[in-house]
């Protein structure tokens, strides 16, 4: 059991490290960043993260399952995001509202799409593709591409609209899965983290 646990925790960190790495890396960063192939591999990191999104969400769901933590999972809250409109930098704001983790990732695991939006044009993308707000779009060629804070939208049919900080939520899973090892080591001699696993 103990094997079991320590290797879903393994998994949700290497998915977190991705995540925090993409979170991380700034792309549009080529010395041509039109040309097709730089283009792919901003592309490809995108979908890798979205990937790295819904692995995180299940390992996270089975882990807590595992050492019988949902219970602690649903005590961590993180706030939702909103939009601006127009969108202009900061692009969000954090709202009072807030949504426990194990909300996040079960509507990961059940979401219809899931948006990453790291540069202005990523927002003004998502807002002029919904009609409501095609007249915020006008004419941005030649406009500087701002660098964001990375924003997770969680689209499914119950939930039309998820937005959390991506730094935000890895935060919040890095408090539950401290609580949980500091736990786990003191009730049941199950060190998680790997320099402990070491000695």
């Amino acid at each position: 059991m103990s094997r079991d646990i320590v290797f879903l925790y393994d998994q949700v960190i290497e998915s977190m490290a991705r995540l925090h790495a993409f979170d991380a890396v700034k792309i549009h960063d080529w010395p041509d960043p039109t040309n097709d192939v730089e283009d792919d591999l901003d592309d490809f990191a995108e979908i890798m993260a979205r990937r790295d999104l819904l692995t995180f969400a299940a390992s996270a769901r089975n882990f807590a399952e595992a050492c019988e933590a949902a219970g602690e999972m649903r005590a961590v809250t993180a706030a939702t995001c909103k939009l601006l409109s127009p969108p202009k930098s900061p692009f969000f704001i954090e709202t009072p509202e807030t949504i426990t983790l194990y909300q996040v990732l079960s509507r990961l695991l059940h979401s219809t799409k899931i948006r990453i939006c790291k540069y202005s044009d990523d927002y003004h993308e998502l807002l002029t593709s919904i009609d409501a707000f095609l007249q915020l779009a006008g004419n941005r060629q030649g406009q500087v591409i701002e660098r964001s804070e990375t924003l997770v939208i969680i689209q499914s049919e119950k939930e039309p609209f998820t937005a959390v900080r991506l730094r935000s939520l890895l935060l919040k899973a890095c408090d539950f899965l401290n609580a949980v090892s500091d736990r786990l080591s003191a009730e049941n001699k199950i060190f998680l983290q790997r320099s402990y696993r070491e000695l």
